[in-house]
């Protein structure tokens, strides 16, 4: 013959469903909320470098350069925009300083766009209008987005 719970357990058993029931409604949206936050990336500074090759730069200066030979539009403040694989412009930055290399005999400009949205596996990089370059997030990430013109 079985024993029936005694009161007391049974009243401790539902309590218990309850309070876990509940704890569980209280979690459930901070949980969902953490995975959101996961999902969404925060935004960074996209770096990089422009190269211009010989036929398309003159030299501007002691060390600086800017384009020249039908290229006159890549100048330091030169716009360069981030978009994403399908197009959708995510961020606006510039060209920076120029350099100009006697070894090379090539002229660089580093660039950096401010708050590019991360979570996309490719980014478009767009110097002037002169066509997007895909850019895989995990070098545009590490600041290693390396263009060329000329």
């Amino acid at each position: 013959m079985q024993s029936k719970p005694s009161k007391s357990r049974s009243h401790w058993w539902a309590r218990w469903w309850v309070w876990t029931i509940a704890a569980g409604m209280v979690a459930l949206p901070f949980g969902a909320w953490s995975v959101v936050a996961a999902l969404s990336p925060e935004p960074f500074n996209l770096r990089g470098e422009l190269t211009l090759g010989p036929a398309a730069h003159v030299r501007n200066g002691p060390v600086g350069c800017k384009g020249g030979n039908g290229y006159e539009d890549i100048t330091e403040g030169t716009q360069v925009t981030v978009s994403s694989a399908a197009g959708e412009v995510l961020a606006v930055g510039e060209l920076g300083n120029s350099a100009w290399s006697s070894s090379t005999l090539m002229c660089r400009f580093r660039f950096m766009v401010p708050n590019v949205p991360g979570g996309h596996d490719i980014y478009r990089v767009e110097v002037s209008r002169r066509g997007a370059v895909p850019v895989p997030a995990d070098e545009a990430l590490a600041g290693h987005a390396a263009l060329e013109l000329g």
